[in-house]
């Protein structure tokens, strides 16, 4: 039975898997110099390990093989996962990035940074248990989103333009002044596979998803907060 690419997940009750995860996060830090590693985390498909003999296994021998406040066992598994692959970057001198689901298991390393991107709600999450925390809520900084309900674009996470970016506000958004002191800075983010299937328009489908909305992403980032509309409008249509 062929697999829809979605599915497909590593098996993690062999330990082969880590030793291939080793390699390539060996490889990764010879050629890269960064103090952190991402090592991902989200959307982990379980299916898969649900009916794997070597999974269910692994989740016998652990002896996580019940629901624990809402927690099933393929998800205690992914937290074991996780967990290993944190102490191979541990071992070559790194510190791990991980998606904000990567922290449900309250086990991982406060030394880890969080990428807070399914919600406001789980980036004050992140960073109310300590965590670093890069703020990117799919809801204001996925540009890959369409900017108005008639034209190319995912509206999944919501639909939004360079004005509503600039709207947003830490304190607005609820953060109190320790979980501020947890936010590392904020991040947008585009998909590429979206701007392949453009690639064929006479237009530059990546320039025209990318700005003005940076712009506002931009002032946030430098002021801490953003500016009227009004304002910013009108400095940016004259900017040279």
């Amino acid at each position: 039975m062929l697999l829809n690419a979605e599915d497909v997940v590593m098996c993690a009750g062999k330990e082969t898997t880590f030793e291939f995860v080793e390699d390539v996060i060996k490889e990764v830090v010879e050629i890269f110099p960064s103090e952190y590693i991402h090592i991902g985390g989200d959307e982990c498909p379980k299916g898969e390990w649900e009916k794997c003999p070597l999974c269910q296994a692994k989740i016998k021998e652990l002896g996580i093989d019940k629901t624990i406040k809402g927690h099933t066992p393929e998800m205690r598994l992914q937290s074991y996962f996780i967990g290993r692959v944190e102490k191979i970057v541990e071992k070559y001198g790194k510190k791990p990035c991980v998606c904000n689901e990567a922290i449900d298991s309250g086990t991982l390393t406060k030394d880890a940074m969080v990428y807070g991107w399914e919600s406001v709600e789980a980036c004050r999450k992140a960073t109310k248990a300590g965590y670093k925390t890069i703020v990117m809520p799919g809801t204001y900084f996925y540009f890959d989103m369409r900017q108005s309900a008639r034209e190319p674009g995912h509206n999944w996470a919501a639909i939004f333009d360079a004005s509503k970016i600039l709207k947003f506000d830490l304190e607005d958004q609820g953060f109190t002044e320790e979980e501020i002191k947890n936010v590392a800075g904020i991040q947008a983010s585009f998909f590429s596979e979206l701007y392949i299937s453009h690639l064929d328009d006479e237009s530059d489908y990546l320039q025209y998803q990318t700005y003005p909305r940076i712009c506002s992403l931009s002032e946030l980032a430098w002021c801490g907060k953003g500016a009227e509309w009004d304002e910013f409008y009108l400095r940016l249509v004259n900017a040279h």
